[in-house]
């Protein structure tokens, strides 16, 4: 999917599913910032919405900063229980055992138990984070699905923002063969 110039050069909206997702990836890996580059982590990707990885959630100084008190973790297995961390008790927390493989699938019962809990915590005023061991697959999926289905972004921006902010993100195929579908769906591939 590389142009005569060097460039990605984006498919067709008629090209397959899995053509999307590696254009995708790979748009996500050409756009990722250095880390040294990145904006303060977590990241707001979305209003109230932060995305970060294990040690962004256990920062609860910058947690606070940033006034976010829901945390949904993606991998409980990799990271602990959310409740076995110490956060404050005025914390909400929920944990949902998410796998980063390419035989995963996400979206068939975590988007919306995810979506669940953002929007219990958005509808009280709060602000959530969602993290998974390293904030780049599980989380930045369950953040764009987030981006394209409740803000109607479309999916590419989503993306782009999703790398500006956090870096090299969204590396799992099968999650982006995932969010291109819904996008289809929603009619938010492309603007």
């Amino acid at each position: 999917m590389i142009n005569e110039l060097g460039g990605l050069s984006q498919p067709s909206l008629k090209a397959s599913d899995t053509d999307w997702a590696i254009y995708l990836l790979n748009l996500a890996e050409s756009l990722a910032k250095d880390v040294n580059e990145l904006p303060p982590q977590p990241a707001m990707v979305a209003p109230g919405l932060f995305l970060g990885g294990l040690p962004e959630a256990q920062d609860v100084a910058a947690l606070d900063s940033r006034r976010v008190d829901c945390v949904l973790n993606l991998a409980p297995a990799e990271c602990g229980a959310s409740s076995s961390r110490g956060l404050p008790r005025h914390f909400s927390t929920k944990d949902i055992e998410a796998q980063d493989s390419l035989d995963y699938d996400l979206f068939g019962q975590d988007v919306a138990n995810a979506f669940a809990f953002i929007e219990r915590g958005l509808g009280e005023g709060r602000a959530t984070l969602v993290h998974c061991f390293a904030g780049r697959n599980r989380s930045a999926t369950i953040c764009a699905a987030w981006m394209v289905q409740r803000t109607r972004m479309p999916l590419v921006e989503a993306v782009k923002l999703l790398a500006e902010k956090r870096g090299l993100v969204l590396q799992n195929q099968t999650f982006l063969e995932g969010l291109v579908a819904m996008a289809r769906d929603e009619d938010l591939l492309v603007a």
